[in-house]
């Protein structure tokens, strides 16, 4: 996980560095560039882990209600028939 991290501040510092020194052809305002991108990458990868996180902890959630529901009406699950 800290590798992933690592690759992407690298490839977000690297495109806007590289970009931003194209544009403005300055390498003050390119290094100030790629450097606050990094931390928004960050934010933007720690936004979608915790999304993630809460939609497979949703659905983890609903499959075990729908367990117990089947099992409490005496329905065995597809998987569970023997």
């Amino acid at each position: 996980m800290v590798v992933n991290k690592i690759i992407l501040g690298s490839v977000a510092f690297g495109v806007s560095f590289s970009l931003g020194l194209l544009a403005s052809q300055d390498l003050g305002k390119a290094l100030l560039s790629g450097i606050v991108t990094v931390p928004a990458a960050y934010a933007g990868a720690a936004i979608t882990d915790n999304r993630r996180g809460k939609s497979r902890s949703f659905k983890d959630n609903r499959t075990t209600c729908e367990l117990k529901f089947k099992l409490w009406n005496g329905n065995k699950p597809s998987s569970m028939k023997s």
